[in-house]
C-alpha cells in the first residue's frame, strides 16, 4: 500500500532563484549609474517630494523598477551602497540615516507615479490574477515541467505591463 501526502507542495524555485527574480538588484557601479540616472521628468517628480528621505526612496524604487519591472522591499543592509551612490550623485552634503521608514501610503503613491512614468504599467489586481491563473491552466497542456510553466507565465504579465506581486517562498514545516 502506498500512501500519498496530498498536502505536499511542489517546489519550483529555489530560494536563490526567488531572490534573483524578486529580490533587491545587486548593482555594479556602472549599473548604479545606469539605473539611478533620471531624465528631466523623473527628476521633477523626485525633487517634488518634501523630505530628502522621501526623494531618496523614490529614486531607489525608480532604479529598482527600471531593473526588474517590479517593486522590491529592501532591507537596510541591502541598500547601503545604493543609498551612498544616490546621496553622492543627487544630494551632496545631505546625510541619510542608516535606516528610515517610509509609510505604506507614501510608498504606494511613489509606486503609482513610477507606474505612470513607465507607460502605464499597472498592479496585478484580481482580474489579472484570474487571467494569469487561466494562462497557467493553458501552460499545463504545453509541458509537465513546473519550471517551464513558471517561465511561460513570467513573460505573460510583462507583455501586458502588469507588475507582479513579490514572490514569497513557501514555508516548510
Amino acid at each position: 500500500m502506498i500512501l500519498v501526502d496530498f498536502s505536499c507542495k511542489i517546489t519550483i524555485l529555489s530560494a536563490n532563484m526567488i531572490e534573483e527574480i524578486s529580490g533587491v538588484p545587486r548593482f555594479s557601479e556602472e549599473e548604479r549609474a545606469l539605473y539611478f540616472a533620471m531624465d528631466s521628468e523623473e527628476q521633477d517628480i523626485a525633487y517634488g517630494h518634501r523630505s530628502p528621505e522621501s526623494r531618496l526612496f523614490f529614486i531607489l524604487q525608480l532604479g529598482y523598477f527600471k531593473a526588474k519591472k517590479l517593486f522590491v522591499t529592501p532591507t537596510d543592509d541591502e541598500i547601503k551602497e545604493d543609498i551612498k551612490f544616490i546621496g553622492n550623485r543627487y544630494f551632496a552634503g545631505t546625510s541619510f540615516p542608516v535606516n528610515f521608514e517610509i509609510n505604506r501610503v507614501t510608498r504606494w503613491n511613489k509606486q503609482k507615479r513610477i507606474l505612470h512614468l513607465f507607460y502605464n504599467y499597472h498592479y496585478c489586481d484580481i482580474s489579472w490574477r484570474i487571467k494569469i491563473q487561466e494562462k497557467a491552466q493553458q501552460s499545463v497542456r504545453l509541458s509537465s515541467k513546473p519550471i517551464f510553466k513558471f517561465r511561460h507565465l513570467l513573460g505573460y504579465p510583462e507583455k501586458w505591463r502588469v507588475v507582479l506581486p513579490p514572490i514569497v517562498p513557501c514555508k516548510t514545516s
